[in-house]
């Protein structure tokens, strides 16, 4: 992601957005996930 130009101060906005309007995103996901795992992902791919 940073090699995107994704600043690391923009993932918890990034997350957030992903639950609560961009739900199509990770609507295939067998598990229900929430902002802190989004978020954790997020991290965990910077």
């Amino acid at each position: 992601m940073s090699r995107l130009g994704i600043d690391e101060a923009s993932i918890p906005v990034m997350a957030a957005d992903v639950v609560n309007g961009l739900q199509r995103l990770i609507d295939g996901n067998p598990r229900d996930m929430t902002e802190g795992e989004v978020e954790a992902i997020c991290r965990g791919i910077y």
